[in-house]
């Protein structure tokens, strides 16, 4: 009621009450300390937190509040509903659990696509009740004064064909079950909440290279092959059967055609064929040209794209333990992290499960730092834990833990990054999104 800080003694929950999306939710009442028997934060039933002025109309409400009576005087731990905490006390319990981890994910993509069904926020349920990790374990990583953070969340893998299947292949192409964000539809294992890295780097690119086509290749792909892959876009077994009539009818005209340069480029591509015929092989038609004319042939050299990459991530820590609570919170961290990427084996062996997959995030508070890159659906391919990153070998505290233990994690996004997902989930012009 007067208090202005946050209130982090246990709460009682409250079922079946009314709030603002109707019949269900639950609130949550201080047990003990000056605000014993007041709320100190108030849900919808599909859990998304009431503001302040929703939260005292929930109190204000008859039904409410002898529902709340009642669950307060099954609970004997605390004196009737007294009311809503002040409003800086309750703004700042509803943006942090009792531990200060967040329960909620708003902004981490800009506010500017909430109108975009791709870019809400549709996070796994219960992503908030995992076993969350952090360190150093003091680290303020919510409210006022809070640090810049990476949070590294655990996700069950989906396989990408799993529920979409192949059918629409032919019309809509192949559809993967883990191109999307926010993530949607993955079980939530946990999550780690580590310092931002010593080192940020990420890249955007694509792949090409060089290829060549001689003047003979040329002529033939003219005279055959580009008619047919035109025609195949509206009518594929034509477009087959016109590739095949264009084969025997157009290539006696192009071979013969041509002026003075051409019928040497092709005489000397025929020669080195038939010198390769009869095993005089590795004279190339531009070696016979070069020896005969003193030219070869143009090779018409051009950088041609060839597909997407696949981005990589590499983070890397080194951690100094300052108590026994942070030592046995990096040991917690190397043994999650090391479940999280290895593969499972059931009783039946035959068959094995993928490793689980990961969402990575830097936020401020709540809040997606949009200086910094936003990952896809990420796989860990390699963990590795240096317990002697100093160089002076093994150097350990009383209770045998390390002075110091190094981390290294090299993530890979299970799909490419294309331009349109940059327009459609990041359209400001200041975020570097993905």
């Amino acid at each position: 009621m007067a208090s202005q800080t946050q209130i982090k003694n246990t709460t009682i929950p409250v079922t079946g009450i009314i709030t603002p999306k109707g019949n269900g939710g639950k609130v949550s009442v201080s047990k003990s300390g000056p605000d014993a028997g007041s709320i100190i934060t108030a849900q919808n039933a599909d859990g998304t937190f009431l503001t302040h002025a929703q939260a005292v109309a929930v109190f204000q409400n008859s039904a409410n509040a002898a529902k709340i009576n009642a669950a307060l005087t099954a609970s004997k731990s605390t004196k009737p509903l007294q009311g809503v905490v002040a409003k800086p006390a309750y703004d700042q319990n509803i943006k942090s659990t009792p531990t200060g981890v967040p329960t909620s994910t708003t902004n981490q993509i800009p506010a500017a696509n909430a109108a975009n069904p791709k870019t809400k926020n549709n996070f796994p349920k219960g992503i908030n009740t995992g076993k969350v990790y952090t360190f150093p374990v003091d680290m303020r990583y919510s409210g006022a004064g809070s640090q810049d953070h990476i949070r590294i969340m655990g996700l069950k893998y989906i396989a990408p064909q799993g529920s979409a299947g192949f059918g629409s292949v032919l019309t809509d192409g192949l559809k993967s079950a883990n191109a999307g964000l926010p993530p949607s539809g993955y079980a939530y294992e946990g999550e780690v909440i580590l310092p931002i890295p010593t080192q940020v780097r990420d890249k955007a690119s694509a792949s090409w290279s060089m290829q060549k086509m001689s003047p003979v290749m040329s002529a033939g792909v003219g005279a055959v092959a580009a008619p047919a892959v035109k025609a195949a876009g509206g009518d594929v077994l034509g477009g087959l059967s016109d590739f095949t009539t264009r084969m025997f009818k157009s290539g006696p005209d192009f071979l013969g055609a041509g002026g003075t340069e051409f019928r040497e480029i092709m005489a000397a591509t025929m020669s080195s064929a038939f010198l390769g015929s009869v095993g005089l092989t590795g004279l190339e038609p531009s070696d016979i040209l070069a020896r005969t004319t003193g030219r070869v042939s143009n090779p018409n050299m051009e950088l041609l794209f060839r597909g997407p990459n696949m981005r990589q991530f590499e983070f890397a820590w080194k951690f100094a333990c300052r108590s026994a609570d942070d030592a046995k919170r990096i040991r917690e961290i190397i043994k999650f992290m090391k479940l999280q990427c290895l593969p499972e084996v059931e009783d039946n062996t035959n068959l094995i499960n993928s490793p689980n997959v990961f969402f990575i995030r830097y936020v401020n508070g709540n809040t997606r730092i949009k200086s910094l890159p936003q990952p896809k659906i990420c796989a860990l391919l390699e963990f590795g834990i240096d317990h002697t990153p100093d160089g002076m070998g093994w150097a350990a505290y009383e209770d045998s833990h390390p002075v110091s233990t190094a981390l290294v994690m090299q993530f890979a996004e299970l799909t490419p990054l294309f331009k349109n997902e940059m327009e459609e989930y990041f359209p400001e012009g200041d975020d570097v999104g993905f």
